[in-house]
């Protein structure tokens, strides 16, 4: 007994038609959806800049003594990160400081807006280092539940 599937041409075309219709996402999908990926980072402890060296103004018409380097200083309650940045050539070096009673992470991930982040190993110390690294495109760091703001 023949049914209306077993024609292949209709078949195509109901599946056309039900391809074809358009329907607009209720705006409380939207939104949810929006809420959601806000807070995707909720976790994260958002660490503050303490310092930055390139608010550090140098006197008019002083001649410079190497290659430009800017210092950056984040903290939170448990950890602070202190970063060196060179632009000749490019690098990014630093030192996670733990308080007395927390351990030093043993890895930060390096993240960029338009890659996967990369593992970075940290020592026993807490310094790491990441050569080459092209300082032209926004990163930021993260370990241990902490995360810095994009830096550029």
């Amino acid at each position: 007994m023949p049914t209306a599937w077993s024609d292949d041409d209709a078949l195509l075309r109901a599946l056309g038609e039900a391809l074809a219709e358009q329907t607009a996402v209720p705006e409380s999908v939207t939104r949810a959806g929006r809420a959601v990926f806000t807070w995707r980072t909720v976790d994260a402890e958002l660490s503050a800049l303490r310092y930055d060296s390139a608010d550090d103004r140098p006197p008019v018409l002083v001649r410079a003594d190497g290659p430009p380097r800017r210092s950056l200083t984040f903290e939170t309650s448990t950890l602070t990160m202190e970063l060196d940045l060179e632009y000749d050539p490019d690098a990014l070096r630093g030192q996670l400081v733990a308080t007395a009673d927390v351990e030093i992470p043993a890895y930060v991930v390096v993240e960029r807006p338009d890659a996967d982040g990369s593992t970075v190993d940290v020592d026993a110390v807490g310094y790491f280092a990441v050569e080459p690294f092209p300082l032209d495109r926004p990163f930021r760091l993260r370990c241990a539940g902490t995360v810095t703001p994009w830096i550029s």
